[in-house]
């Protein structure tokens, strides 16, 4: 019996290492996922060619805010109004790189979205976001 007890503990405790570790995978996964759509929006501002809509690759929602903090070049699709990040915000993750997470909901898409910046040559900040639900439906 106490054998039996002592495996069904090293199971769970085992089961939760795993999902714990593949949780962090698919998260930097989807983390790298928006910071190379923000660094490739960089580089295409800094070579002053970046064309309208801003080219993205699937899933990846991206957002220039200009000098002034206004919306200046979006993604198809997406909102040329309400930023994914105040202007504030994302002038202070994007010397590190940091990633946030923003609901989505509230932007009028369905789930969680993980949100980077990143500051071009130009002054202007590259807002990039993936939706988190690749990670969700696949954690569940």
């Amino acid at each position: 019996m106490t054998a039996a007890l002592g495996l069904a503990i090293a199971f769970a405790a085992v089961d939760l290492l795993l999902f714990n570790v593949l949780r962090v995978s698919l998260t930097r996964s989807v983390d790298d996922t928006a910071r190379q759509g923000a660094a490739g929006v960089v580089a295409l501002i800094d070579a002053s060619r970046l064309p309208a809509p801003v080219p993205v690759a699937p899933d990846v929602t991206i957002q220039v805010l200009g000098t002034s903090g206004q919306i200046t070049d979006v993604s198809p699709d997406t909102d040329r109004l309400v930023p994914l990040l105040s202007p504030a915000h994302a002038a202070a993750i994007a010397p590190s790189g940091e990633v946030a997470s923003v609901n989505g909901p509230s932007f009028g898409i369905p789930s969680l979205l993980r949100v980077t910046a990143m500051r071009a040559s130009d002054g202007s900040l590259v807002v990039a976001a993936v939706p988190y639900s690749s990670v969700s439906n696949s954690l569940s």
